[in-house]
């Protein structure tokens, strides 16, 4: 099915260093998901045009892309390696906006959450991740960052979809 692979074309086109081809995939494989009414890949490619955003340091862009994803398709109620893709990268958004105190909370529920479905994230995702958790823990004092991170083992899956929506206020353009 065309609305499954192809966003995962455009990202693995994203991580082999062409983020220009990347978005243009991730925009074509959008149009069809409207066209099909495909809600859940829908949300797929916006969280994946959410990640060439943050490669490419458009942080703007990342956050509108990240609202995008959340308001097409966010069921708090099932947790699917998605939703835990989508937390990494928006923890990896905070981080990037220097919002230190939400990544570690975020970073803590997406922790949890991938723990908990026991699925394996693609390599570049993960290996981003670390990073932008490892910016955070050297950022924070370290007992700030082990509250924010066990606040966010805390955290609904819903809850952490309002926070991420406080978090990037300027993602309602």
């Amino acid at each position: 099915m065309r609305s499954e692979w192809q966003p995962l074309w455009g990202l693995v086109t994203l991580y082999l260093g062409d983020a220009v081809a990347a978005q243009r995939i991730l925009h074509e494989s959008i149009a069809f998901c409207q066209e099909q009414q495909e809600k859940f890949f829908l949300a797929r490619n916006y969280t994946y045009l959410t990640e060439a955003a943050l490669v490419t340091g458009a942080l703007e862009e990342a956050a509108h892309w990240l609202a995008q994803s959340l308001a097409a398709h966010a069921d708090p109620h099932r947790i699917t390696l998605d939703e835990v893709e989508r937390l990494f990268i928006a923890a990896r958004l905070a981080a990037a906006q220097q919002q230190f105190q939400c990544a570690a909370i975020l970073f803590g529920l997406a922790e949890k959450i991938h723990s908990q479905i026991q699925a394996m994230l693609a390599k570049p995702i993960r290996a981003l991740a670390d990073a932008a958790l490892a910016t955070v823990q050297a950022t924070l004092e370290q007992a700030a960052f082990a509250e924010a991170f066990a606040a966010g083992q805390e955290m609904t899956l819903a809850e952490a979809f309002a926070t991420i929506l406080v978090a990037s206020p300027r993602s309602a353009r």
